[in-house]
């Protein structure tokens, strides 16, 4: 009896009479705990008509807070205190174990070639471990095989008989098993395939976000060796709503990464010889991660990207690895706190163009006023600038 709670708000962190603090920091009503901090806690409150905390100028007033002893403080007037507590730290949050994934290496798949006059064969036998043939079963997949007459694009089934003078296309569907997949963390394709020992025309039709099921496909002429594609052309060309680049009639299977175009010059990233347009994100190349808009790169994208769980400052459509600092976000005009280009885990403060700054989370904290201890000293800060 004889107190009530100081329910006062103002900026800086107090909310209804309480401030939270983080290692001299204040915390804004909206912050987060985090694992591995001991946060502090002062509640405000006022003494009623005819009481008082002290005595002989002296605090006569005992507190807990969640039945813990709690520190007695003097605040602006002789009728307000303030009380406050440390909790011990919170227990640092366990990373979750990341599934063991083996990546494939290599698939080589054996199949008998069409010939002339005899029915097709859909009995494949796979080299290589960690997948299988999927099991699409209707009448033109068996057993994970498809064959394509290319003349009249039409499906060959098990009763009919191979042409003279044709050339047919071999469908692939092939499932990884659990535990292995056929892409990198960077959604990269690093199994090398190949059909009857031969390098397939295409690898395609997958999706990098869902890295257990891939098409592989091959061409087989009943004459002389069939092009897809014209010999002269070497330069991405458009084929059945895909993009590939093509060099000597064929798609160039190993070309995975960024692949520039030498014709138009554009960058597009691939996978086994294909653009793969359904990707938006960062890729790596020679040292430099850059930005791609559906497959291509993005020579003009600028601002910040995120990516992998970090955010990162793009501009030319490159990370500007080479910037440490405040850097200002181009597109909405909010500053941020950059380490090689990655916003900053950080929270404190930083130094530019002579001025000392505030921020939380690697974002310049404009929105906050109050006081915060830095290197061992209490600093006073504006909207985000050490007044």
């Amino acid at each position: 009896e004889g107190a009530a709670l100081n329910a006062f708000s103002e900026p800086g962190g107090v909310k209804n009479g309480v401030l939270w603090i983080d290692d001299g920091t204040y915390l804004s009503p909206d912050a987060a705990f985090r694992p591995g901090r001991a946060y502090t806690v002062r509640v405000f409150v006022n003494s009623n008509a005819g009481y008082t905390f002290f005595q002989d100028d002296e605090f006569a007033t005992a507190a807990t807070i969640n039945g813990e002893a709690a520190e007695a403080h003097r605040y602006e007037t002789p009728t307000s205190a303030y009380f406050s507590y440390t909790f011990p730290a919170l227990a640092e949050a366990e990373e979750p174990e990341e599934p063991t994934v083996k990546l494939i290496s290599s698939v080589d798949i054996a199949i008998t070639p069409p010939e002339a006059g005899q029915n097709p064969s859909f009995d494949v036998t796979l080299t290589g471990e960690g997948c299988r043939m999927a099991e699409d079963g209707n009448e033109n997949w068996v057993h994970g095989v498809m064959f394509m007459d290319r003349t009249t694009y039409s499906t060959v089934t098990a009763t009919d008989v191979f042409q003279e003078d044709e050339t047919y296309e071999a469908h692939f569907s092939l499932v990884a098993d659990e535990g292995y997949s056929f892409f990198n963390e960077a959604n990269e394709l690093v199994t090398t395939f190949t059909i009857n020992g031969e390098a397939p025309w295409n690898v395609g039709g997958y999706d990098p976000y869902a890295p257990r099921h891939i098409f592989v496909r091959g061409l087989f002429p009943m004459s002389e060796k069939a092009h897809l594609f014209p010999t002269e052309v070497v330069s991405f060309f458009p084929y059945e709503g895909g993009l590939f680049f093509v060099s000597g009639g064929d798609v160039v299977t190993d070309a995975n990464g960024l692949v520039e175009d030498p014709n138009s010059g554009a960058w597009y990233f691939c996978a086994a010889g294909q653009a793969q347009l359904q990707y938006s994100g960062l890729a790596e190349y020679d040292g430099e991660w850059f930005y791609l808009e559906n497959g291509k790169l993005d020579t003009v994208r600028a601002g910040l990207v995120e990516y992998d769980g970090g955010r990162f400052m793009i501009a030319a459509g490159r990370i500007l690895r080479e910037v440490d600092g405040l850097i200002q976000e181009p597109n909405t005009g909010l500053w941020y706190y950059v380490a090689a280009g990655q916003v900053a885990d950080y929270t404190g403060l930083v130094q530019y163009d002579g001025a000392w700054f505030y921020v939380i989370n690697g974002e310049l904290a404009t929105d906050f006023t109050g006081e915060v201890e830095y290197d061992g000293a209490m600093f006073s800060v504006v909207n985000g600038e050490v007044a």
